[in-house]
């Protein structure tokens, strides 16, 4: 990513100064990218079940109408579609699971397609109870992600080769 496109996708995304420059440093400092990932590891240490604090704090995000969703959804995925191939690269949009995802996934689904962007759904969350997430509901506990991972190893292999037959062919 240059600082071209770091500005287009902030621009486009309404990022202010902070989140722009965020966003720019996630890409070019690999601590910068893992920053969080490093915190997070170093509260998980210190504070015993911090995962449990987190649930009284954090809520589950409502997922928008379906309208909305796609007034949001659409002209981001173009917009990313664009840019994949722009620089010769395919999208292809991996939407993972989380408990009660059902309509947010079909919807996901419905948007990459409406969008021209190829969607992998590896596994279908309702086949994943929530004994295979975490608390929060949100993220696959380690059953759930190796489930998650299988099914994926699977799923990405023939997307990908569909991609490269087709640009083969060209």
């Amino acid at each position: 990513m240059c600082v071209e496109d770091t500005l287009a996708a902030a621009s486009d995304l309404g990022f202010d100064r902070t989140a722009t420059s965020n966003l720019w440093l996630a890409h070019s400092s690999t601590f910068w990218d893992t920053r969080s990932v490093i915190r997070t590891q170093i509260l998980q240490r210190m504070v015993p079940r911090l995962e449990n604090l987190f649930l009284l704090v954090n809520t589950r995000p409502a997922i928008p109408e379906s309208r909305e969703f796609e007034e949001i959804s659409l002209p981001r995925l173009r917009r990313l579609r664009e840019l994949c191939e722009t620089h010769g690269a395919k999208l292809i949009l991996l939407v993972p699971p989380t408990l009660d995802s059902e309509s947010a996934v079909s919807q996901m689904a419905f948007a990459a397609h409406a969008a021209g962007v190829d969607v992998s759904v590896p596994i279908d969350p309702a086949a994943l109870t929530a004994r295979y997430y975490e608390p929060d509901g949100m993220h696959l506990n380690p059953d759930g992600a190796m489930l998650f991972t299988s099914a994926l190893a699977k799923d990405l292999p023939e997307k990908v080769m569909i991609h490269d037959t087709v640009a083969a062919r060209r």
